[in-house]
């Protein structure tokens, strides 16, 4: 989680702790944008607090 939290697509929605699925993110050069561009991912969607107890899920940054 700590990690999560130092990225820019956390988010606090609802209470609850999200990869932002609104934004996409320029993994090089840490941008921002809310539309795709080439070389932007995007975030999942996921909550966090779910998702960082399955073993097989990952970052869609490929940070953890």
């Amino acid at each position: 989680m700590k990690i999560c939290k130092k990225c820019p697509l956390y988010t606090k929605k609802y209470g609850k702790e999200i990869c932002n699925s609104s934004l996409y993110l320029n993994p090089e050069t840490g941008d921002l944008s809310l539309y795709k561009q080439d070389g932007y991912k995007r975030g999942c969607g996921c909550f966090l607090k779910a998702k960082l107890t399955v073993l097989s899920e990952k970052c869609p940054l490929d940070k953890w």
